[in-house]
């Protein structure tokens, strides 16, 4: 909800204990721009925006559970058939700056896996994903631009991972607040609007097979300290467990 507090939920150490709530003001929180904040603390196949109404649906293997988030609930994915569709929206049709970003807990890292997507009908206007252990930036049309990450990545370990694109058409990505790639291309293109995916990509199907948390949108490009502090904020709640 707008101009509220967000509360955020972190399990202890030991499975039996009871979360613990972490208060996080508005200035590390960091909402300006915020178009769409997807926790994951859902129940059922409903998927909330606790920012800005753009809700998902949940289908195939898509379960919710404490165990499954880096902050309360998150989503676990089966890397076969689940998926959360979030409808088509202008806010979401962005064709310049923005910035997008989740956790991720892949439990195969080697695979092919899509967890950010952005749909229009000639497939990804952009998306992120897991290449060959590493990330990869894919923005349409592809030969304009396609990178990928310089770090390899493990199975069962969580990353924070953003996606920051400037109004003049540089991409960088960056794994736990550190840039890891980048590349350029003039405006993004969309030809029709399909929505927003998060956990798969079924035009060249990719699947994720892990957990997804905390997954944001915004309709600017961060800067690198507001990326560390989105980051720092997941750490500290890591270290913590």
């Amino acid at each position: 909800m707008r101009n509220a507090i967000l509360i955020l939920l972190t399990v202890a150490t030991m499975a039996q204990a009871r979360p613990r709530q972490f208060a996080i003001s508005h200035t590390e929180q960091v909402t300006k721009g915020l178009v769409s904040y997807w926790s994951m603390r859902n129940s059922g196949t409903n998927v909330y925006d606790e920012w800005g109404g753009n809700n998902g649906t949940a289908s195939g293997g898509v379960t919710f559970a404490y165990t499954n988030g880096i902050v309360g609930t998150g989503g676990r994915f089966n890397g076969s058939d689940g998926g959360v569709n979030v409808a088509y929206d202008d806010s979401l049709a962005f064709t310049t700056a923005f910035t997008a970003l989740a956790w991720i807990k892949s439990d195969s890292i080697a695979n092919r896996q899509a967890f950010l997507t952005s749909k229009d009908k000639d497939g990804a206007t952009w998306l992120v994903e897991v290449l060959n252990s590493k990330l990869r930036f894919y923005a349409y049309p592809y030969t304009d631009l396609s990178f990928i990450g310089s770090t390899t990545l493990e199975s069962g370990v969580w990353y924070f991972v953003t996606v920051a694109f400037t109004s003049s058409g540089t991409s960088r990505l960056y794994l736990n607040g550190t840039e890891d790639g980048s590349g350029s291309i003039g405006v993004l293109s969309r030809d029709s609007d399909l929505g927003f995916w998060i956990g798969y990509d079924t035009v060249v199907p990719r699947f994720f097979n892990g957990s997804i948390d905390e997954a944001r949108i915004y309709n600017r490009c961060l800067s690198l300290p507001e990326i560390k502090q989105l980051y720092r904020m997941g750490g500290e709640i890591l270290q913590n467990r």
